[in-house]
């Protein structure tokens, strides 16, 4: 069950990716979604992604949200920062598609991923298996791999 959601998962975000791409960078040059900032952008999209993402909570996760315990934590404080956050980070993803493409977008993704890992071990002392840190060191080595191609055929975005 877990290897279905998983597949749907990176079948959406691919979905989501390109679709990005053919907005921010085939949109007619005096069309809305060209004059936008990108920052605008995701504050328009962030709302209904959070909306869509509490109706699953309740769904997934009701007697963890309704516990009165989650609404008087001190934690619930911290939202609104990650929040913001959040906003920003899509942002960024937002330009770096603009920019680039849902391909390199989705190689960099990953790739942050890495750092977050590694604060994760030595900060909270999280243990991670060998068949973890290899996969890690496929995704880093991909990663170079594909940045090196890229750079050596030239590729233009925008193509």
């Amino acid at each position: 069950r877990g290897i279905v959601f998983m597949l749907t998962s990176m079948l959406l975000t691919a979905s989501k990716w390109s679709l990005i791409q053919c907005m921010t960078q085939r949109s007619e040059p005096n069309s809305f979604l060209q004059q936008v900032s990108k920052l605008q952008l995701s504050a328009t999209v962030q709302p209904i992604t959070g909306f869509v993402s509490f109706c699953l909570a309740l769904f997934f996760e009701h007697d963890a949200i309704m516990s009165s315990s989650t609404w008087h934590s001190p934690l619930l404080w911290r939202v609104p920062t990650l929040a913001l956050g959040i906003v920003i980070i899509l942002g960024a993803e937002l330009k770096l598609v603009e920019v680039t493409s849902a391909v390199a977008t989705g190689v960099l993704m990953n790739l942050h991923h890495i750092p977050m890992v590694l604060v994760g071990v030595i900060i909270f002392h999280d243990q991670v298996s060998t068949t973890s840190i290899f996969g890690f060191g496929l995704c880093l080595l991909g990663g170079f791999v594909y940045a090196w191609a890229r750079a050596k055929s030239g590729h233009d975005p925008a193509e």
